[in-house]
């Protein structure tokens, strides 16, 4: 089943404290063709509507969500 999740992520640069808005979309490389295009045209519905958002992640499996690779995914989007 395909998911959307909107998470604060804490972290630390340098010793200084930072948050991020993140949006993530869950989408399992065993969805059918069909759903998988239904969650991404109601992603970009969905994502038009949100404001503050920092970083879009799109996950396909549990490693995706590692709490590392959501903070690098942050970083490449901020000028720290």
């Amino acid at each position: 089943q395909g998911r959307y999740g909107v998470f604060d992520v804490h972290y630390q640069v340098d010793s200084r404290e930072l948050d991020k808005v993140v949006f993530i979309t869950w989408v399992t490389d065993s969805l059918p063709i069909k759903q998988k295009m239904l969650y991404a045209s109601s992603n970009k519905a969905l994502r038009a509507k949100m404001t503050g958002i920092h970083t879009e992640i799109q996950c396909n499996d549990a490693s995706d969500l590692k709490l590392e690779n959501v903070i690098a995914k942050c970083r490449q989007k901020s000028y720290e």
